[in-house]
């Protein structure tokens, strides 16, 4: 009976021991779990944090994808602008090529028609000289005659017996007509003089403009040589031609005799006289060198072919000399002349076809006895019109 009592007090603690142990193992696993349960709580909300960064970096690279499309756009509009300001500049390009051989082709016409009116100008005078010259020796030959003639009465008279005082007074008085004769005749060999002289500077004047106009050609074809030797236009070759000379140019003058100080309250300057002569009249007009510069400035720009003329330029000191005003005289009258040219070759001019003092004063009212205001005249350079 005690052995089988110490046998159970032996079990009994055994069993304890063993409930021990395994109560010390459930302690330690607990202990490990609640450690493992902490460790996973952490990994928790390390994740969490990692998922709200990722949102955000989510939600920025979604603005910035939409912030690329935008730009796309953007560029794909600039894309589409500049093939548009190409094509603009493609269709701009050819017009001004385009323009740019109108503008050599109008330079050489007016190239031809100035050497064309310079030739039949010098013929035209040559002529005149040659019949003005043939006149006077005819007219020479006729006083020669005259007087053989004259030399025949006074000796018939002689042999008649005329008292001496009759034919002295006869003699004085027909001396006299010679001599009046005389005087014209050489008046006009000093006009004519005169205008072969003003015809010789105005061929001069001509010349030079035929030259400057020859150095513009020149400059464009330098200018126009690279795009030639690309292929992107053709060589360029003179086209000829052949203008009539207008036949009122004959009959439409225009000069500037004389040149006079004058003083207006205080205020001096020189007057030009103009003359002008039509096929149905003539008249003057004064103008001083300031209204003859606003015409140049404000009127001289709308005539075709404006370009060649070349107003007398201003000068500060000594503009008051008489040496000035006559040079001044000479230019203003190789400028008229040119301007009166313009009009006349210009087949849309009223002073084309009519050389009359209406036609003129339409083409140049600034000429009239009392000056037209200069806004009536309207011609334009671009289509050769008047308006």
């Amino acid at each position: 009976m005690r052995a089988t009592s110490e046998a159970a007090a032996k079990d009994l603690a055994d069993a304890k021991e063993e409930a021990a142990a395994a109560a010390d193992a459930a302690s330690g696993f607990l202990q490990k779990a609640e450690e493992k349960a902490a460790a996973l709580e952490s990994d928790l909300g390390k994740l969490q944090q990692v998922l709200t960064a990722s949102e955000a970096t989510v939600s920025l690279l979604n603005t910035e994808i939409v912030a690329s499309r935008e730009m796309q756009a953007v560029r794909e509009s600039e894309i589409e602008s500049l093939r548009a300001s190409t094509a603009r500049l493609d269709t701009e390009h050819a017009k001004s090529e385009s323009d740019f051989q109108m503008f050599e082709v109008q330079l050489l016409q007016k190239i031809g028609q100035l050497k064309a009116a310079h030739d039949a100008n010098v013929a035209a005078i040559r002529t005149e000289l040659m019949r003005r010259n043939t006149e006077l020796q005819a007219e020479v030959e006729h006083f020669a005659n005259e007087a053989e003639a004259n030399k025949v009465s006074f000796e018939a008279l002689a042999l008649e017996q005329v008292t001496a005082e009759e034919l002295h007074a006869k003699q004085e008085g027909e001396m006299a007509t010679m001599r009046s004769e005389l005087s014209e005749t050489i008046l006009d060999l000093e006009k004519g003089r005169t205008y072969l002289e003003e015809t010789t500077t105005h061929i001069s004047y001509l010349k030079g403009q035929v030259e400057r106009l020859q150095e513009s050609l020149d400059v464009a074809r330098e200018q126009l040589e690279p795009f030639v030797q690309q292929g992107l236009v053709e060589h360029l070759r003179v086209i000829p031609i052949n203008p009539r000379l207008p036949s009122v140019m004959a009959k439409v003058q225009i000069s500037v005799p004389d040149v006079s100080l004058q003083n207006q309250d205080g205020d001096e300057f020189h007057s030009y006289e103009i003359q002008i002569v039509t096929a149905d009249g003539s008249w003057t007009v004064h103008k001083r060198y300031s209204e003859l510069l606003a015409l140049h400035e404000e009127v001289i720009p709308r005539i075709r072919g404006s370009q060649v003329l070349v107003f007398p330029p201003k000068k500060t000191f000594g503009s008051k000399t008489e040496k000035l005003a006559e040079e001044r005289r000479l230019l203003f009258r190789e400028y008229l002349v040119m301007l009166v040219r313009l009009c006349t070759s210009d087949p849309r001019s009223p002073l084309h076809d009519e050389a009359t003092k209406t036609a003129f004063l339409i083409a140049l009212p600034f000429f009239g006895e009392e000056t037209i205001a200069m806004g009536a005249l309207d011609m334009s350079i671009a289509d050769g019109a008047y308006e």
